[in-house]
């Protein structure tokens, strides 16, 4: 596969934030699949490329002391 299709949800963060996911290769995407608010439960769909090992980063963007739950659900692929 070259690509993912994917729900990604975050749920119960302890701030606002957002998440960024993408392949493990560089670059990091400017833009990011989900914002939210402090307890805030948000979902997005996205199409992402994945790595050559089939793999994908998800970085949120949180307060220091922060913590969070993300949960992906793959719906299909591209290959």
């Amino acid at each position: 596969a070259t690509a993912v299709a994917i729900n990604v949800t975050s749920a119960g963060s302890s701030s606002g934030g957002d998440l960024a996911v993408y392949a493990v290769e560089p670059p990091v995407p400017a833009n990011n699949i989900v914002s939210f608010g402090l307890g805030a439960i948000r979902a997005n769909n996205a199409i992402v490329q994945i790595s050559a090992t089939a793999t994908l980063k998800i970085k949120p963007t949180l307060s220091a002391s922060a913590a969070m739950h993300v949960l992906v659900d793959v719906v299909g692929y591209f290959q």
